[in-house]
């Protein structure tokens, strides 16, 4: 899953919060210093978190994430991911990209992409 600039900034909440520092989290959470930098410091979606760690990560955080953030389609009902937070084979990377992407947008404009996208699907096949 993408790092994503609301996940480096609950994250820089947490730690700020309960006082530790990126060495001593990473100590405490199981990875190295360099993998709590690179999480918080990376260009947005540049770096990507493993899913057995996102799904130790994410309790810690989630009441710093944006009430709306919705980090797995499954959250929301969607087909897109698997419960365990790992990507189905059957799913092109690029195509798979493209939906976090979208899914990371606030609700408003999840819909509208939606819309279009299912407007554009019933054009194309005269329904």
């Amino acid at each position: 899953m993408k790092i994503t600039s609301q996940i480096q900034h609950a994250l820089r909440l947490y730690l700020d919060d309960h006082g530790y520092s990126n060495r001593s989290f990473a100590k405490c959470f199981g990875v190295s210093n360099v993998t709590i930098s690179r999480w918080l410091n990376t260009v947005k979606g540049a770096a990507n978190i493993k899913p057995e760690h996102w799904l130790k990560l994410k309790p810690l955080i989630e009441r710093y994430l944006p009430e709306d953030y919705n980090a797995y389609p499954t959250e929301q009902g969607g087909a897109l991911e698997a419960a365990d937070g790992v990507k189905p084979a059957d799913i092109p990377q690029d195509i798979w990209d493209l939906a976090q992407d979208i899914l990371e947008l606030p609700k408003e404009k999840r819909e509208r992409i939606m819309l279009q996208v299912l407007k554009h699907k019933y054009e194309e096949s005269g329904e």
